[in-house]
């Protein structure tokens, strides 16, 4: 069985190479055709390059500015005491139906009447000289800074000295208002027992260098003005 098997793989073998062979194919569509040795080298071609376009500038939104906040009553009285503190003096001449000069340095105030000093407070202690010579006035007194910003916001007007015995305004409302030109103004709203009625006061200030520039007020017994000065120099207010 062995070699009859060999015998008739070896005629197959055979006839497989005594078979003719194929003729070449035609090219197909699809074959690339080579370039003739006489055409010498094909240089690739080069690429255009496009100018650069001009970049669009980004531009950045521009930063919408944020309302000025309305100043607080503490802000606005705090800046009336900065300006004291910064100027040293403050002279105010009440024009009305008590008129009189009130004299301040940021730790002392002084009431001048026809030239003459007649009431002192410094260092927490008040002296009355109205009847011709000092007598110290019993109880604990605000005095400079503390007596022109206390008497205002408790009684619509600047005193020389103020203590928490004396009677205060009932119903007091108070406001600040931030003006086109850039002014505070304040406005003080009360009813007075003392004078019997309603009483307005309204003082305008200067926020950067906080000086008063001008104050009025109004209540039963009239209208009074207050003419403002930090320049006016007097002399220094000491005990009596």
């Amino acid at each position: 069985m062995i070699r009859r098997a060999s015998a008739v793989l070896l005629s197959a073998l055979l006839v497989v190479a005594c078979a003719p062979a194929p003729s070449p194919a035609a090219p197909s569509a699809t074959t690339a055709v080579l370039p003739s040795p006489s055409s010498g080298p094909t240089s690739p071609p080069s690429a255009t390059l496009a100018p650069p376009s001009p970049s669009t500038p980004v531009l950045s939104p521009s930063p919408v500015p944020s309302p000025t906040p309305a100043p607080t009553v503490e802000a606005f009285w705090a800046a009336v005491r900065r300006g004291l503190d910064e100027a040293g003096r403050l002279r105010i001449t009440v024009i009305g139906p008590s008129p009189g000069v009130l004299r301040y340095q940021p730790d002392a105030s002084a009431t001048v009447a026809d030239g003459k000093v007649v009431f002192v407070c410094l260092d927490g202690r008040a002296w009355d000289g109205q009847g011709g010579s000092f007598v110290a006035v019993p109880g604990a007194w605000s005095c400079g800074a503390d007596a022109l910003i206390d008497g205002f916001r408790h009684s619509g007007q600047p005193v020389d000295a103020w203590s928490r015995d004396l009677p205060a305004d009932q119903s007091i409302v108070e406001q600040v208002i931030l003006e086109p030109a850039g002014r505070w103004r304040w406005e003080y709203h009360a009813r007075s027992l003392a004078f019997g009625g309603s009483v307005t006061t309204t003082v305008w200030v200067d926020p950067a260098g906080g000086r008063i520039l001008d104050a009025r007020r109004s209540d039963p017994t009239g209208e009074t003005r207050y003419g403002i000065s930090y320049s006016e120099p007097f002399p220094p207010i000491v005990a009596p």
